[in-house]
């Protein structure tokens, strides 16, 4: 069984009732059927979410797809989603050079 190069955690609690999920690591193709789990599993409650993505190592258009099928669920059912972005610029130049202004 090999680690898991990726996190996501959520926290609740913020005094302003934001839950927040954080995403980092292989955020990637590799990991794809682990972070879907791991996203189903997420516990999301509460009408506002932050998600935030930073220490990032690898991102690629497979993670995206999944962030953006797990944002409008998470739309569908009335939250309202707000994203953080901390790539690094190799990073950001990829989703740039793919069309993903909103990771750029």
């Amino acid at each position: 069984m090999s680690k898991q190069t990726f996190s996501i955690r959520t926290s609740k609690g913020r005094k302003d009732g934001i839950q927040t999920l954080q995403m980092e690591g292989e955020l990637s193709f590799r990991n794809a059927d682990a972070m879907a789990g791991e996203l189903r599993k997420a516990g999301i409650t509460g009408s506002r979410l932050l998600i935030k993505i930073e220490n990032v190592v690898n991102l690629d258009v497979t993670f995206y797809q999944l962030y953006l099928a797990f944002v409008r669920k998470c739309q569908g059912q009335g939250i309202e989603v707000r994203t953080e972005v901390s790539l690094p610029e190799d990073l950001r130049g990829l989703m740039r050079n793919a069309g993903i202004r909103e990771f750029a």
